[in-house]
């Protein structure tokens, strides 16, 4: 099929067709009104990029996209998107650069120019736990960029293929591991984690952290 479809890895071992996937979205953003949803995605090249926008359209989820103006621009508190009705946010990477001359369509947000992101060679727990390692990112010496994404899981291989590794969720998802890996790499990167990448996020402590995390969030930008 000619259909654009999301998967993980490979593609042979189980995928999902987009316009399903932004039907669902549409259908949780309007169920949860108080939610933001953040999407990130591989665009190998254009033609990719406009079947994709072809299917927001289709899908009916457009008028819920935010458009970032500039990467100038301060990024607005999710409370802001809320209240502003703009509760998708789409980040794309790309193994080229697309949209020459800054064609692309508004709502696609470059994540090479807008998230920073931890070291995503994982293997085990352990290497987890090296935070040397583990807390490095993507930039390096560039320029900060305005969010720092933690991928927090560990992998497993089968046919030389890499998956998540979900028989170590709850350990990876504890509480502790979780709570001491985000303070170590703010400490390397001097930046708080904003995006927290796991697998089997219904397992361990993720969600709690994160709800804890963003009322603090919130209520320190009350308080300015």
């Amino acid at each position: 099929s000619n259909e654009i479809h999301f998967c993980y890895s490979q593609c042979e071992y189980g995928s999902r067709e987009a316009k399903g996937v932004f039907e669902a979205l549409k259908n949780f953003l309007i169920g949860n009104p108080y939610e933001v949803v953040v999407v990130k995605t591989k665009i190998m090249n254009e033609s990719q990029m406009f079947e994709l926008l072809g299917i927001i359209h289709e899908t009916e989820i457009l008028d819920l996209l935010y458009v970032h103006p500039s990467s100038k621009s301060n990024w607005p508190l999710m409370g802001e998107m809320i209240h502003a009705k703009k509760r998708l946010v789409l980040f794309y990477d790309s193994p080229m650069h697309l949209c020459a001359g800054d064609t692309c369509p508004e709502g696609f947000h470059n994540a090479n120019t807008y998230l920073d992101e931890t070291n995503d060679q994982i293997k085990s727990l352990n290497w987890l736990q090296d935070y040397t390692t583990s807390c490095s990112t993507n930039s390096g010496t560039d320029r900060p960029r305005s969010f720092l994404v933690s991928n927090h899981y560990t992998v497993q291989t089968l046919n030389g293929t890499v998956f998540s590794n979900h028989l170590e969720a709850e350990a990876v998802n504890s509480q502790a591991v979780l709570s001491d890996r985000n303070f170590a790499c703010k400490r390397r990167t001097g930046t708080n984690v904003n995006l927290l990448v796991v697998a089997s996020w219904d397992i361990g402590d993720a969600v709690h952290i994160v709800q804890e995390n963003n009322k603090a969030v919130a209520i320190a930008s009350f308080k300015r």
